[in-house]
C-alpha cells in the first residue's frame, strides 16, 4: 500500500512525538483544518507544507511524492535536527508580525494616497487649504 503524503506527515509526526494539536498550534491552523490535510480531504497551502517540512525536518519531494530521500538537503548540517517548538512558534509569530506591519504599511500608505490625491483636487479648483500654519 502506497502511503499518500497526509500519512507520511503523520507517520513522521508520531515518530518525532508530536501530537496533531502541537503541530496545528505551530501552524497557526485550526486542528481541524490540520485533520484535514492528514486525511486529505483537502491540501495545505504551498507555504503551510512548506513549514510542514521545516518542523518536521522533511524532504519536500519525499512529503509529496514518497520518493527520494526523507531527509532534507542538509547543507552541512546535522540530518534529522527537530526544530524546538519554542522557536518553530517564535519564528511563525514573527512572521504574522511583519505582515502586520507590512499590512498597516500599506493602509496608511494608502490613506497618505488618498490625502494627497484630495488635496490636489482641491488645489486644482483654488480651495482655501488649512494646512495647520500658525500664523
Amino acid at each position: 500500500m502506497k502511503l499518500g503524503f497526509g500519512e507520511r506527515i503523520r507517520t513522521e509526526m508520531k515518530l518525532q512525538g508530536y501530537s496533531e494539536a502541537m503541530l496545528s498550534e505551530a501552524l497557526g491552523v485550526r486542528p481541524s483544518t490540520y485533520n484535514n490535510w492528514l486525511n486529505e480531504r483537502s491540501e495545505p497551502s504551498y507555504q503551510n507544507l512548506i513549514s510542514i517540512c521545516a518542523f518536521l525536518q522533511l524532504n519536500l519531494t519525499w512529503v509529496l511524492t514518497g520518493k527520494g530521500p526523507i531527509d532534507p538537503p542538509d547543507n552541512g548540517k546535522e540530518s534529522r535536527r527537530v526544530l524546538p517548538r519554542d522557536d518553530f512558534r517564535a519564528a511563525r509569530r514573527e512572521e504574522n508580525a511583519r505582515k502586520t506591519i507590512k499590512d498597516s504599511l500599506s493602509k496608511r500608505a494608502r490613506a497618505l494616497q488618498k490625502e494627497v490625491a484630495e488635496f490636489n483636487a482641491a488645489a486644482a479648483f483654488g480651495d482655501h487649504i488649512d494646512l495647520g500654519a500658525k500664523n
